[in-house]
């Protein structure tokens, strides 16, 4: 080792470069996402717009976490938490357990990314912002409500900043922007100051782990403690912790878009009509609408092309039966296959003894997806079918049901849990009026209320479609 060492200190040194120091950079990017934190507190009276989308935030991750509830994953976390449920006032979906803010937004968070069925920003692969603030923001919001005992306008507040922090954050080099979302969630709920807010962004930052499909099994355990760090984050800035910034990281690509009011970033997010990857959805939309005239003749199939934009070209794959679930939520072949054989494409369609449809499985064997990076990009899609008898049936989709452009219904969204989950019409409209109703509400109380019933259905499997 000795000699190792000697060789090693004798060895030709680089040249001396001058090092700049972003430092001052970093901290007036995090100065400005935590003076539009505190901002929060200002803005007490949200528009008319900004309650509409906020709550439309809630009722959809609301649906995404039930969704979870019926899935192994979420049965499994349930069991997981209430086996040594750190003490906390803030319950647990689908049980009667109690814990802290941080693990009951923790499993929100894991349940509400289950599926691939959470809202997202179409420009977040552009601006390096959150791809799904859903999915972080509502289930640390809503711990956060129980915590602190909020006014339903106070949650739906705690939303909005947690969106504009979330999207509005670029280029993070550290961790996912979700992570920047929910620790502003925090300082929002526990009125931090100035310097408190700016040290739990950062602490969050660096602490939370990075999403993405590397492993969409686990995807959502990574969601997870993006929404859990967000909110100890918080918590140990509240306790004093020594303020401390990196000097020497590079952090010049760091960047926080300000927006040009709170919430504002509501305004292009989309809600998912399929619990799939987005890129599938107007090839979904497309089969749906062309099943009536096949349905009849579905063994005359010769052959499907699916053309599109090269932004699909991850979802471009075909799937076997033997693959897990998730899979198939991220495959365009298999998602347009079987919706032109069901006419629909919900939970039911994602299913071990469904993707194993010897039909399904010849259709999408059958398909060639053609995607043409040439064109704009946009999440539109064509689907043509040629029969053997030569004749063939085309649809094309340009906006996508859901997309800002094409947006669901407050209805809609809430049918969600009719037509994916097989619940009754009186539990879809219970909780479409309490969240709908809780910029008027003195506490989140009615909502827990309601999704704690169904959630415990969920768990009975008396909500399973």
């Amino acid at each position: 080792m000795r000699r190792l060492l000697t060789r090693i200190r004798r060895g030709k040194q680089p040249a001396r470069q001058e090092v700049s120091l972003p430092s001052s950079h970093y901290r007036e990017v995090i100065g400005r996402m935590a003076a539009w934190t505190l901002s929060a507190r200002r803005e007490r009276d949200l528009d008319a717009a900004t309650v509409q989308h906020a709550q439309r935030a809630v009722l959809d991750a609301s649906v995404a976490m039930l969704a979870g509830l019926e899935r192994p994953e979420g049965r499994a976390l349930v069991r997981f938490l209430q086996s040594a449920p750190p003490p906390g006032v803030c319950r647990l979906l689908g049980s009667h357990a109690s814990t802290s803010a941080a693990h009951a937004a923790y499993a929100g968070t894991a349940l509400c990314q289950v599926h691939d069925a959470n809202d997202g920003h179409p420009d977040a692969d552009v601006t390096g912002g959150s791809y799904h603030p859903g999915r972080v923001m509502v289930p640390a919001a809503l711990a956060l409500a129980q915590e602190v005992g909020w006014r339903g306008r106070e949650l739906l507040t705690a939303v909005a900043v947690g969106y504009d922090i979330a999207t509005g954050v670029h280029h993070p080099l550290s961790s996912s922007p979700d992570a920047y979302g929910a620790a502003a969630a925090a300082c929002y709920a526990y009125e931090l100051d100035r310097e408190e807010t700016q040290l739990a962004l950062h602490i969050a930052a660096f602490t939370a782990p990075i999403s993405g499909a590397h492993d969409f099994e686990i995807n959502n355990l990574a969601c997870a403690q993006q929404s859990r760090v967000g909110i100890e984050s918080a918590l140990i800035a509240r306790q004093g912790y020594p303020v401390s910034y990196p000097e020497y990281y590079p952090m010049e690509r760091l960047a926080f878009a300000t927006p040009p009011a709170l919430g504002h970033s509501f305004r292009p997010i989309y809600h998912k009509p399929y619990p799939t990857c987005r890129c599938t959805h107007a090839y979904i939309e497309a089969a749906i609408r062309l099943h009536p005239e096949v349905r009849d003749r579905l063994s005359m199939i010769e052959a499907i092309r699916l053309k599109g934009h090269a932004i699909g070209g991850a979802a471009a794959h075909s799937v076997g039966p033997d693959r897990y679930y998730k899979a198939y939520e991220l495959s365009i072949p298999y998602c347009a296959a079987v919706a032109l054989v069901d006419g629909r494409l919900g939970t039911a369609q994602v299913r071990p003894d469904r993707t194993g449809d010897p039909l399904v499985q010849r259709l999408q064997d059958s398909t060639t997806v053609l995607l043409d990076a040439s064109q704009p990009p946009y999440f539109g899609g064509t689907v043509e079918i040629t029969m053997t008898d030569g004749s063939v049936h085309a649809c094309t989709i340009d906006a996508p049901l859901g997309s800002p452009e094409n947006p669901l219904t407050d209805g809609e969204i809430a049918a969600k849990m009719v037509h994916w989950l097989g619940y009754a019409q009186e539990d879809t409209d219970a909780l479409l009026e309490q969240v709908m109703g809780l910029d008027r509400a003195e506490s989140a109380e009615g909502l827990w209320a309601v999704l704690g019933r169904l959630g415990e259905q969920a768990l009975r499997g008396g909500g399973e479609a």
